[in-house]
């Protein structure tokens, strides 16, 4: 199917941090398929690289809740950690940690340490 064409073709220009292609590539895989969560996850991750927080929020937000994913509730997390909303961060990585089979020591780290900041 031409949307997870785009999507893995997205994923590689991520990983080889060319922004560029990748934005186009999830836009596209998006496009194609409006459902295609991973490919809206995508979007999000490369507005966060860009340090577009509100719109890698937005886009990590709509894949949520299509789909929930740790991975997903991370992100969302990661973007309202810098946009200093931390009750917000809080709750998506506290999300994230009840998606999550088993314990994930990432997810325990981040929620560690915004607690200790909001004290």
């Amino acid at each position: 199917e031409a949307s997870q064409d785009a999507l893995r073709a997205g994923q590689a220009a991520l990983g080889r941090a060319r922004l560029a292609d990748a934005d186009q590539l999830f836009g596209k895989a998006v496009q194609q398929d409006p459902l295609n969560y991973e490919a809206m996850f995508g979007v999000a991750q490369v507005a966060y690289e860009r340090a577009r927080y509100t719109e890698a929020l937005e886009w990590a937000r709509k894949a949520a809740a299509g789909r929930p994913s740790p991975r997903f509730h991370m992100l969302i997390g990661d973007a309202y950690y810098k946009l200093l909303r931390f009750p917000e961060s809080l709750a998506a990585y506290e999300r994230a940690q009840k998606l999550v089979k088993g314990d994930n020591a990432e997810i325990r780290d981040r929620i560690a340490k915004l607690r200790a900041k909001m004290k």
